[in-house]
């Protein structure tokens, strides 16, 4: 009877890997810098500022050649400060090996680093970084709205980071939590032997 229920859970989850359509990668864009300014009337000195995107790959479009761009919704987080989201769309655009957030009904750069010839030609549709090159301060005294109320930046200073991680596919998610299923009887069997 257990083996039996054994095997209906394993085919019950094959079923559901089976039905489960593909989906292109999702990649996390970030950027982090050492910036002074405000965040939703908080004023912070020199602290490391992270701006974040989580994209599909299938949205990446080329503005011309050379450029390639993924727009979504983008947070900011500020150390030792807090967190929030950019009201507008952000979008994370290589322009020539200069990786740089921007805020897309304006095109102001939020921020971003300095051409890179590792950089030059990356698509944004594979993982890359850290990289770190100097900082470029687009848009100071320029508030952009957050859900909180705006982020500005009065001074960047140093390096800018940038990494982009994939995220993990929901298959592999999928399996994951298909084969910690199948190992729990094995342990609540040993736990109730011994």
């Amino acid at each position: 009877m257990k083996t039996m229920k054994y095997a209906l859970v394993v085919t019950i989850a094959l079923g559901l890997i089976a039905v489960i359509p593909a989906h292109a990668n999702t990649i996390t864009y970030t950027e982090s810098a050492t910036i002074s300014g405000s965040l939703d009337g908080t004023t912070f000195t020199n602290s490391l500022v992270t701006l974040s995107l989580s994209g599909n790959t299938s949205t990446i479009f080329s503005v011309l050649p050379g450029i390639f761009e993924i727009d979504g919704t983008a947070t900011v987080s500020v150390s030792g400060v807090g967190s929030d989201t950019f009201s507008n769309l952000v979008g994370v655009r290589n322009y020539f090996g200069a990786v740089t957030f921007v805020e897309v009904p304006t095109d102001f750069g939020i921020i971003g680093n300095s051409s890179s010839p590792s950089l030059i030609g990356y698509n944004l549709a594979t993982a890359f970084g850290p990289i770190s090159n100097a900082a470029t301060d687009f848009s100071l005294l320029t508030p952009f709205n957050t859900t909180g109320g705006t982020f500005e930046m009065t001074a960047v200073s140093g390096n800018a980071t940038f990494t982009a991680v994939p995220a993990p596919e929901p298959t592999s998610l999928l399996l994951l939590g298909t084969g910690l299923l199948s190992v729990g009887p094995l342990i609540r069997r040993r736990i109730w032997s011994v």
